[in-house]
């Protein structure tokens, strides 16, 4: 009898985990992000990741708009008004009006997201007319997510199978 709850306790949980893996966990969105700086030319948005990002963004209107990611450190850096051609940049996507897939920041760790419709040859900025929206989510299926869930049905459907052959042999 409790191997029977067993195999279904670890087949119900494996199919679980399973589902869990391809729910996207939102790490960022313009519209619940934490906005952390804002001037004429840039906003900036605090990102906490535990692993690599997916980036998806669609901007209305015809406009154009650049994302340059880079770690707390060098954030600060260009905040005190050093160029941002003259800091390090994680990751960065210049002149774009939609973008979706993987920003590969090269390890885990609070980076800012800094998004701007500045351009050069205009010089001019034009976020009042600007809609855009921005989610930064984790990467879907979840790695440990799914990993586990698939061991769990591997072993309660062991379990299913031992109880199978159990069942025929006490008939035999």
């Amino acid at each position: 009898m409790e191997r029977e709850h067993l195999w279904k306790s670890l087949f119900v949980l494996g199919i679980v985990l399973v589902m869990i893996s391809f729910s996207k966990g939102t790490l960022l969105s313009e519209r619940g992000g934490i906005l952390i700086y804002e001037n004429s030319a840039y906003r900036g948005y605090l990102l906490h990741c535990s692993e690599e990002p997916y980036l998806t963004l669609d901007v209305q209107q015809d406009k154009l708009v650049s994302l340059y990611v880079m770690t707390t450190e060098e954030s600060s850096r260009f905040i005190d008004g050093i160029p941002i051609e003259n800091v390090s940049i994680a990751f960065s996507l210049v002149n774009i009006s939609e973008y979706s897939g993987l920003m590969n920041l090269g390890g885990q760790g609070l980076y800012i997201l800094y998004v701007t419709t500045f351009n050069q040859s205009e010089s001019s900025i034009e976020y009042d007319y600007l809609t855009y929206e921005l989610m930064v989510s984790r990467e879907v299926p979840h790695f440990w997510a799914i990993t586990t869930g698939l061991i769990f049905l591997a072993l309660g459907s062991l379990l299913l199978y031992l109880r199978i052959l159990e069942s025929r042999r006490v008939k035999v």
